[in-house]
């Protein structure tokens, strides 16, 4: 029940925020990430993508999460120089099941699909009592327990062009909720955006992969609070 109730909340919380992920867009080309002093701690290039933590405040200047080579940053960044990706043209859902979603316009056709997870071939490390690692590799989805279920199926055509998904885009991404999955994209600079919202329960996290020209070019992950 405490989970149950968890994840209720969590999807609700997200669920305000509008998966509230952003790109950078600034008339120089980037934006100075900068700490609660104001001092420059980093800079971020046009099109980079920003998770914001708190769009609902009043201030001008939002505190985002960020991502380098899979490490999370947090900075803040003046919001005249972020743009919404949900701005960008939304590809409608024409079908979802139990295990697959299928997004779908004249131009983008998206399938994913999940399966249940299979613990052979696979080691698992805990930290006291609770599972932090799956191969050694950080998890994300769980409350500590066995993953129940994984992403087993990304299929996307961009104007009849299949795009080439690495494993590294979903691996260790466990839990999905394909009816929290939505898809954006950007006509003009050819570039597609994907995010979920997923979760067991205390495991909530948001996801954001982002392929330009047709390539994957990275992904986004924070539990978004």
């Amino acid at each position: 029940m405490r989970k149950y109730l968890f994840l209720l909340t969590f999807l609700s919380v997200i669920s305000l925020q509008a998966q509230e992920f952003f790109i950078i867009s600034d008339d120089d080309g980037y934006v100075n990430i900068r700490d609660n002093d104001n001092n420059v701690i980093d800079r971020l290039s046009n099109g980079s993508p920003v998770f914001v933590l708190n769009p609902m405040n009043e201030e001008m200047w939002w505190e985002v999460e960020y991502s380098k080579a899979g490490v999370l940053f947090t900075g803040k960044v003046h919001q005249s120089r972020l743009k919404n990706i949900d701005s960008f043209e939304d590809i409608p859902v024409a079908n979802v099941g139990n295990n697959r979603v299928l997004m779908q316009s004249n131009v983008v056709r998206i399938n994913i699909e999940d399966a249940r997870f299979e613990k052979a071939g696979h080691t698992f490390q805990y930290r006291e009592g609770f599972l932090t690692h799956i191969d050694h590799s950080k998890i994300w989805g769980t409350d500590g327990n066995i993953p129940l279920k994984e992403y087993s199926a990304f299929e996307i055509l961009i104007n009849n062009r299949k795009i080439i998904l690495p494993e590294k885009a979903f691996k260790y991404l466990y839990e999905p909720n394909l009816d929290y999955t939505k898809a954006y994209y950007d006509g003009k600079t050819d570039t597609l955006y994907i995010t979920a919202l997923n979760s067991d329960g205390a495991g909530g996290y948001v996801v954001l992969w982002l392929f330009r020209n047709g390539i994957f070019e990275d992904r986004l992950v924070t539990h978004g609070f």
